[in-house]
This record gives structure tokens, sequence and C-alpha cells, in this order.
């Protein structure tokens, strides 16, 4: 069994992706065939209904719209550190929201890489996190050294 990604609050589930350009995929062509693979979960013997079953995934509770589930769109301008930044957005909360996260990390997203390559869409939002989280470790050693050395 998968484990399900936690989606407690009701604040939308945002993860940033960028479009590598070496994919040489469009933003539309991703949205165009990410809405046809999620079509396809409604037919009980498509490649994607059985994928989402493998993971383990109750797709009946699932709009066949993926607007009504996920949304993927260019990152705001105010907000994008890279012109290929795109921003998918889980629209539902709760379970129906971890529903939508895990088809699109199990089911969506490997076939959009399999079609185009491992760079048409790559995670920016964990690498700023680790980052972040280095940054305040090395921060934290740094006060902690500056302490032992400060004269009392």
């Amino acid at each position: 069994m998968i484990k399900t990604a936690r989606t407690t609050s009701s604040a939308p589930t945002l993860i940033t992706y960028g479009i590598g350009r070496a994919a040489g995929v469009s933003l539309k062509q991703i949205q165009r065939y990410a809405a046809d693979v999620w079509r396809e979960l409604g037919e009980v013997d498509s490649d994607a209904s059985r994928n989402a079953a493998r993971f383990r995934i109750d797709v009946s509770s699932v709009s066949r719209d993926i607007k009504d589930e996920v949304d993927l769109r260019p990152t705001p301008p105010a907000f994008a550190f890279n012109p290929n930044d795109v921003v998918l957005t889980i629209v539902k909360s709760g379970a129906a929201a971890r529903v939508a996260l895990d088809l699109w990390r199990y089911v969506l997203l490997p076939r959009i890489r399999a079609k185009w390559g491992d760079d048409a869409l790559k995670e920016r939002e964990r690498a700023r996190k680790d980052s972040a989280k280095k940054a305040a470790a090395t921060r934290s050693k740094t006060r902690k050294a500056k302490k032992k050395r400060a004269p009392r």
C-alpha cells in the first residue's frame, strides 16, 4: 500500500514544477495529455484505471473533469523564479485532495514523464524546502559556534 499525501488543511496543495527545455514539450501539450489520461480513469480497462488500482487509489469519487480536481498553469510572474515554472494546484481539500494528489503522483506524472522524458516536469518546491532546511541548519551551527567563542 502507498503512503497518501498529507493534506489536512483547507488550503489548496501547491507544487511547483519546471518544464525542461530538453523535453521539447509545452504546457498546453501537458495539460491536454493530462486531461486525456484523467478521462481514462473512468474507463474500467484503461491503463490509467489499472495503474490507479495497482496503487490502491479509489477513483470512484473523482470527477471525470480534471479541472474539478487539479489545475496546472504557469507560475504567476511575481512568484516565478524561472519562466518555465508551472504550478500544480490540488483544488479539493481533505480526503479528496489526497486522492487527487495520489492520482497525479502515481498515474499522471509517470505517464507524462514516460511520454516526454524525466525532464518534462521536474518538481521545484521540494528542492527549495530542502535548501531552506540546510540553510537553517547552517545558521543554527554558526550561532552555536559564536556562542562558544563569545567571552563571558
